[in-house]
């Protein structure tokens, strides 16, 4: 969420943390937090005080997963990530499960779960953010991801359960992902209003979430 999208969510125990920088680069493969996967690049590093939370898909990456998880665990955790980030799906997925071996993470099992996505696992990944969910209901990612992979599947009416519960997750900072894929579900039901509900939802939560207000603009132009 991925995606997230996508971010990705993770416990600070410090008031300031080294954070690297992404650019978003958007192509046409789809992702489970967007209607396009994004390539990164590292810009830089800097030293800032994130909330308690956060998520690589933002644009961020925070370096640990939470404080109680041991660094071996966090190493292969990051390592995964990299490695997915660069298109290594097959060392991702090693990394990722290498990581839960350690010690099991709901983040862990999500993002082992979005690069079986990538390689069109989508049932595969689902099964993961279900084993997360189980770890840890709290966290909203895993919930999203499900909302995302069903879309993917064409299964967009079981969607939306999901969904909605990522909206309500106690741990979940980019909480405007799931009104965009709800909106995603509701485009592709011909729900324009609804649509325009969801996608106005997306950017009061994040106002600078350029791809919910592209399409509000497009959906808003279909109506005159």
């Amino acid at each position: 969420m991925p995606p997230t999208e996508t971010v990705q969510p993770l416990k600070v125990a410090t008031p300031a943390l080294t954070v690297r920088v992404f650019e978003p680069v958007q192509v046409s493969v789809p992702g489970p937090l967007w209607t396009a996967s994004v390539t990164v690049v590292v810009l830089s590093e800097r030293t800032v005080a994130p909330p308690a939370s956060w998520i690589a898909i933002t644009g961020w990456v925070v370096s640990g997963l939470p404080a109680d998880v041991p660094e071996e665990a966090q190493v292969q955790f990051h390592r995964g990530y990299e490695a997915q980030m660069s298109g290594r799906l097959d060392e991702a997925v090693e990394h990722y499960r290498a990581s839960i071996a350690v010690h099991p993470t709901a983040e862990a099992h999500t993002f082992l779960g979005w690069a079986y996505s990538h390689a069109g696992r989508h049932e595969d990944a689902i099964a993961e953010c279900k084993i997360a969910i189980a770890v840890d209901p709290d966290f909203g990612n895993p919930y999203n991801d499900i909302g995302a992979y069903l879309i993917a599947l064409g299964r967009e009416e079981e969607a939306i359960a999901w969904l909605e519960r990522a909206k309500k997750a106690p741990r979940y900072e980019p909480r405007h992902y799931p009104f965009f894929n709800l909106a995603r579900v509701h485009m592709r039901k011909h729900r324009i209003q609804e649509a325009i509900t969801e996608l106005r939802g997306a950017l009061a939560i994040e106002p600078r979430y350029t791809l919910a207000r592209h399409e509000l603009h497009r959906l808003l132009g279909t109506l005159n």
